[in-house]
C-alpha cells in the first residue's frame, strides 16, 4: 500500500498589492540548492531521493516540520513501523505555485496487502479501515519556527502546517503570534490518496464507493472514493479519500527512482489529476467564500486585486472545466469530487457567491473571444445555475443542528435518528465535520445552514466551552435572523437551581488554573502553547456568558427528553422545528 496525505493551503496575500511575503524561492521552479527558512532544502527530481514523484519538478524537504516522534507507545514507530504492515515514511514535502496555493504532503508505504491476503471482504474492509485510522490518528508535532506544537493527529496537522508556512514566508520580524496572521493563510480540507495491490484482495465491502471511470476499464485499475471517519478528542471527523486498486505490485509500491521510471503512466496521471482537482476545488471555494463575503473584509475594490483574483480564478476554472487533463478524461473525476464536497458544504454565502460570479462573468466577457474563455464562461454559467438550484433546494429543506457535549452523545444520536425518520436533515459533528475544518467555523456554518439549533442541555453541556459558543452564537443569530430557532432540550434540570452558576463557575475556575499550570510547563519545555490559549479563550467565554445562557434557557420553555421522555415529548420538538 502507498499512501499520500495532502494538506493544501490558501494564501490570499498573493492577491494583495502589498503581499508582505517572501518571494524567494521562486515557485513553482525555484533555483537549485535554495531553502525555505524553518522548513528545509529543495530537492530536484533528478536527485536519487525516495519518491515517487508525481508532476512537480522540485519539492522542499519538510522532514523537520512534520515530526513523527510521538509519545509513549502511541507513536509511528510503535504503532505502524513495528506493526505487521511494516509502515515506512517515504517523504514529507512542501511545494507552492508562487501564487495562492501551497501544500504539504506526507508519503507512507507498507505491506498491508500481505497481512490480509486471502481474507474475506468483511475482514479486509475492517482491517483496511483500522489501518488507515491508525495512520490518520498517528500523533505528530509540527515545527513552527524553532518551536514544536503539542501532539496532534496527523490528519489534523493542517492548522499547524498553516502557521509553519506563514511564518516561513513572512517578511520582517517574526513574532509567531497567531493573532497577527489575520487569516492571510487558510488551511484547506486534506485529501487521502491510497494505492493498493488488489490481487487476492476482496474490496467489495470497503467503506468507499466505486467510481465507474470508462478510461480505466482496460487498465486493470479500479477507482474508489468516499470519506473515512476518524476521531480526536471526542470529535469525529471525515477525510476525503481516493483509492486506486492496481493489479501490478510495482504500481502499488513504486518508491525508488528505478521503479518510478517504469511507473504506469495512466496511474501517474490519475494521481496527478486527483490531487490537482482536490486542490483546485479548495482554491475555488476559498476564493468564492472569502471574496464573495463582505463580512470577511475581502470585498474586491482595488482594480489590481480584482484582476489578480479573476486571472487566478480563470486559470483554476479552465483546468476544472477541461474535458481532458494529461490526455486523460477528467469529467467524471471532477464531477465526483464536487459531489463528495456537496455532502458536507451547505448553502452559506450563496447570495454573495452568485454576486461574485456575476461580476466575474462580466470581467470574462471583456477578454478576447477565444475557445478557452468561452469554455470558462460556459462553466461559470453552469456554476451559477447549480448555486441557484442549491439555494432553492436548501429553502425547501428542514435542517436542524444538534448542539451537545460528547458526554451526552447517546441522547444526541437517539434524537438524530428520530428526526431523520421524519425526513429532517440533521447536522451533527459526529458525521458531518470534515478534516481540516476548524471547529468554530463548523459551528458558525452549521447554525447558518440550519433553521433550528437543538441544544441538549445538561451539566456536561453547560460546562463545555464549545457548547456555550454554539448557544451564544444561536442567540446572536436570532437577533439578526429571526427565523433562526433555538430549541432547548434538557436531560437534567441542574441549571434551574439558583446556585448552579456559582458552583459551575468554581469548576470553570479550577479548569483555568490547571491550564495555567500546563501553560507554564509547556513554556519551560519550549513547546508552543496555541492549544492551551484556545482552550483558555473558550473557558473565559463560557465563564463570562454562562449567566446569559442560563437566563435564556430559563426564559424559554425547554423540552424534557430525560429518560423515557423523548418518546412522549418528541411531537413537541417536531412542532418547534417545523414551525414557520
Amino acid at each position: 500500500m502507498f499512501i499520500t496525505l495532502q494538506f493544501p493551503l490558501f494564501d490570499s496575500r498573493y492577491l494583495l498589492q502589498q503581499p508582505n511575503r517572501v518571494e524567494r524561492p521562486k515557485w513553482p521552479v525555484p533555483t537549485a540548492e535554495e531553502q525555505v527558512r524553518y522548513i528545509g532544502e529543495i530537492f530536484n527530481r533528478s536527485i536519487p531521493y525516495l519518491g515517487p514523484w508525481d508532476d512537480e519538478k522540485k519539492y522542499c524537504n519538510a522532514k523537520s516540520v512534520i515530526n513523527f516522534c510521538g509519545t509513549g507507545n502511541e507513536h509511528f514507530y510503535k504503532l505502524l513501523f513495528n506493526s505487521p504492515a511494516s509502515s515506512r515514511i517515504l517523504f514529507r514535502r512542501f511545494q507552492a505555485d508562487g501564487k495562492c496555493l501551497a501544500k504539504f504532503e506526507t508519503g507512507i508505504n507498507d505491506i498491508f496487502e500481505e497481512t490480509v491476503a486471502g481474507s474475506d471482504a468483511t475482514t479486509t474492509a475492517d482491517a483496511f479501515t483500522a489501518h488507515i485510522k491508525k495512520i490518520l490518528e498517528c500523533p505528530v508535532r509540527i515545527k513552527t519556527g524553532r518551536k514544536l506544537s503539542p501532539f496532534i493527529p496527523l490528519a489534523n496537522a493542517g492548522s499547524d502546517l498553516k502557521h509553519a508556512y506563514y511564518w516561513a514566508t513572512i517578511k520582517g520580524k517574526k513574532s509567531f503570534n497567531i493573532k497577527e496572521e489575520n487569516y492571510a493563510v487558510e488551511q484547506g480540507e486534506p485529501v487521502l490518496l491510497v494505492q493498493v495491490y488488489k490481487n487476492n484482495l476482496d474490496l467489495s465491502k470497503l467503506p468507499l464507493q466505486k467510481v465507474e471511470e470508462p478510461s480505466l476499464q482496460d487498465t486493470g485499475m479500479d477507482l474508489y472514493c468516499g470519506y473515512i471517519a476518524y476521531q480526536w478528542e471526542n470529535k469525529h471527523y471525515n477525510i476525503k479519500t481516493w483509492l486506486v486498486a492496481v493489479q501490478d505490485y510495482d504500481d502499488a509500491n513504486a518508491i525508488k527512482p528505478h521503479n518510478f521510471q517504469s511507473y504506469n503512466n495512466t496511474l501517474r496521471y490519475l494521481r496527478i489529476n486527483l490531487l490537482r482537482i482536490h486542490a483546485e476545488i479548495m482554491l475555488q471555494k476559498k476564493l468564492l467564500d472569502n471574496f464573495g463575503d463582505s463580512d470577511n473584509g475581502f470585498a474586491v475594490k482595488e482594480a489590481a486585486t480584482r484582476d489578480r483574483l479573476y486571472y487566478y480564478l480563470h486559470k483554476i476554472t479552465l483546468n476544472l472545466s477541461s474535458i481532458k487533463r494529461n490526455k486523460q478524461p477528467q469529467e467524471k473525476l471532477v464531477q465526483t469530487a464536487f459531489e463528495l464536497d456537496e455532502k458536507y458544504y451547505a448553502s452559506a454565502g450563496i447570495d454573495q457567491q452568485l454576486a461574485l460570479l456575476e461580476d466575474y462573468k462580466t470581467w470574462l466577457k471583456g477578454l478576447a473571444a477565444n475557445d478557452d474563455n468561452k469554455q470558462v464562461i460556459e462553466y461559470v454559467d453552469n456554476s451559477t445555475t447549480s448555486l441557484q438550484q442549491k439555494k432553492q433546494d436548501a429553502a425547501n429543506v428542514n435542517a436542524v443542528f444538534i448542539s451537545y457535549n460528547h458526554g451526552d452523545a447517546a441522547a444526541a444520536s437517539q434524537l438524530k435518528k428520530k428526526l431523520e425518520d421524519e425526513n429532517i436533515k440533521v447536522i451533527l459533528d459526529s458525521d458531518a465535520m470534515v478534516a481540516g475544518t476548524a471547529i468554530d467555523d463548523f459551528i458558525t456554518s452549521s447554525i447558518k445552514n440550519s433553521g433550528a439549533t437543538i441544544s441538549i442541555v445538561s451539566t456536561n453541556s453547560l460546562l463545555s466551552g464549545w457548547v456555550s459558543i454554539e448557544s451564544v452564537n444561536t442567540i446572536f443569530f436570532k437577533k439578526f435572523f429571526p427565523e433562526k430557532k433555538l430549541i432547548p432540550c434538557y436531560i437534567d434540570t441542574s441549571f434551574f437551581d439558583n446556585k448552579f452558576i456559582l458552583t459551575a463557575t468554581d469548576t470553570i475556575d479550577k479548569k483555568i488554573t490547571d491550564l495555567a499550570d500546563l501553560y507554564n510547563e509547556q513554556v519551560k519545555r519550549n513547546i508552543a502553547t496555541a492549544n492551551l490559549e484556545d482552550e483558555k479563550k473558550r473557558l473565559d467565554f463560557l465563564r463570562n456568558n454562562l449567566p446569559v445562557i442560563i437566563a435564556h434557557l430559563k426564559a424559554n420553555l425547554g423540552i424534557d427528553i430525560s429518560g423515557n421522555n423523548l418518546q412522549a415529548n418528541f411531537p413537541s420538538i417536531l412542532t418547534a422545528v417545523k414551525a414557520p
